[in-house]
């Protein structure tokens, strides 16, 4: 009930002529039915519907799910052994695990000394969660990355050994597996930490042109037995135009090869400045690379 037109403010409720204190209506009245009066004011009525009890609330009381497990590792890549552990979300779920395919019994951490896969669920009262996969990989020891021309801090897909690490990253550049090199070439080299026999080397980039990331304009690779003379390798022109839009992946491969070495130089040069069509014109365009590899 409304006695002038400042009257906005609720000051009490009666529900068929009783006090009602609630801020809220259940079902049970509108199936019902009732005189439902409200009282308003020109001033709020900062008591009224202030009670805990008095508030709308909902809650889920029979816990319809089973949370996924979390698998626990220091990083996705190792290079002697690394430690897995399982939590479980709920406190009280039985936990399975998958380990390479085979079933395992798991009662706390696993060591594991090659690339792994996990699967894991949980479940509780017989209420099975989805399954959550792991893949944690083996990089071969001793290998190492010089960087000769810094990447960005911005995008360091996790430092120096990402190039490495076995991990490619995929279309989009943002989940963190690229590493971008901004207003700059690539320049870096690849200590395979012995000799070995290589057939081909390869290097994984990413073009996104609406993000001002292209493709190198070319690759250049050499190789070396022992880190201070160097030998060609092969040279790569791009052959991705900067106007395909999306996030699109190439690999330049050279070879096929029939080198021994332990070193790995390999050299992206810039488109630099972006195109004079591009919404960046005029402006430094970026690199973004993932993974180094060799056959």
């Amino acid at each position: 009930m409304r006695n002038s037109d400042e009257d906005f403010y609720i000051q009490s409720v009666s529900y068929d002529g009783e006090t009602y204190s609630k801020s809220y209506i259940t079902f049970d009245m509108i199936a019902n039915g009732g005189a439902l009066v409200i009282e308003l004011g020109s001033e709020p009525n900062k008591q009224w519907g202030l009670a805990p009890e008095d508030r709308p609330s909902q809650q889920i009381t029979d816990f319809p799910i089973t949370p996924v497990p979390c698998f626990e590792a220091e990083s996705k890549t190792f290079e002697k052994t690394l430690t897995v552990g399982v939590t479980d979300l709920s406190g009280n779920a039985n936990i399975k695990v998958i380990q390479n395919g085979e079933g395992i019994h798991y009662s706390g951490p696993i060591v594991i000394n090659k690339t792994t896969e996990f699967t894991a669920t949980a479940s509780v009262n017989g209420l099975v969660s989805f399954p959550e996969t792991a893949e944690y990989l083996l990089i071969p020891a001793n290998r190492k990355v010089t960087i000769n021309t810094p990447y960005s801090e911005q995008y360091t897909a996790g430092g120096d050994v990402a190039l490495i690490n076995t991990i490619r990253g995929g279309k989009e550049f943002r989940t963190g597996n690229w590493q971008g090199y901004y207003n700059t070439d690539m320049d870096v080299v690849v200590d395979l930490g012995e000799v070995q026999q290589i057939h081909s080397i390869g290097v994984g980039f990413l073009q996104d042109e609406k993000s001002w990331i292209f493709m190198p304009a070319s690759v250049h690779f050499q190789v070396s037995v022992d880190g201070t003379t160097f030998q060609e390798a092969g040279s790569i022109q791009n052959p991705i135009s900067p106007k395909e839009s999306g996030g699109i992946i190439h690999d330049f491969v050279t070879g096929p090869l029939n080198v021994k070495a332990r070193f790995i130089h390999v050299t992206a040069k810039s488109q630099g400045l972006c195109p004079d069509w591009h919404v960046g014109a005029g402006n430094p365009g970026w690199i973004f690379a993932d993974e180094i590899w060799t056959k």
